[in-house]
């Protein structure tokens, strides 16, 4: 098993410049994706991707969220927040519906969260110590998990 952290600015420059064999021409990389590995190396690797992003997070419109939802990487990174939270049934019993509300209650700008859910959070990457997102896009992606709690 290989645990790669977050990565530092440099460390993203090198990254993108190693992928596309050349210095990058827009420096908004890390601003992006914080260095979080798998959606920086995603958006290294995939222009558009990092592109719809980055209009997404300039409007956070439905209308800019569209091709965002849309990449592939978007939709494996959720996955993987899903079995994260869930686990692999992806079934939520009432522990794991209650973390997923409170993941979606903090990309809301609700900051309330209880000691052990921050802490889980805290600790998948998913919120910073003050309980914001760790992410804007996380934003997002609370608003496709709201949609599974409600039904």
């Amino acid at each position: 098993m290989i645990e790669a952290g977050w990565f530092n600015p440099n460390e993203v420059i090198e990254l993108e410049t190693a992928i596309t064999g050349s210095l990058p021409q827009h420096t908004d990389l890390y601003d992006l994706f914080a260095g979080q590995p798998y959606l920086t190396h995603a958006a290294a690797a995939d222009s558009d991707f990092r592109d719809s992003v980055r209009v997404w997070m300039n409007d956070p419109s439905e209308l800019h969220a569209r091709p965002v939802r849309g990449a592939q990487a978007y939709r494996r990174h959720l996955n993987a927040i899903k079995f994260a939270i869930l686990g692999p049934t992806w079934e939520a019993d009432q522990d794991a519906r209650q973390l997923l509300e409170s993941f979606v209650k903090a990309c809301s700008g609700q900051f309330t969260l209880d000691n052990d859910h921050k802490l889980f959070l805290a600790t998948a990457s998913l919120v910073k110590g003050n309980g914001e997102p760790a992410l804007s896009l996380y934003r997002l992606i609370a608003e496709d998990f709201r949609e599974l709690i409600e039904n």
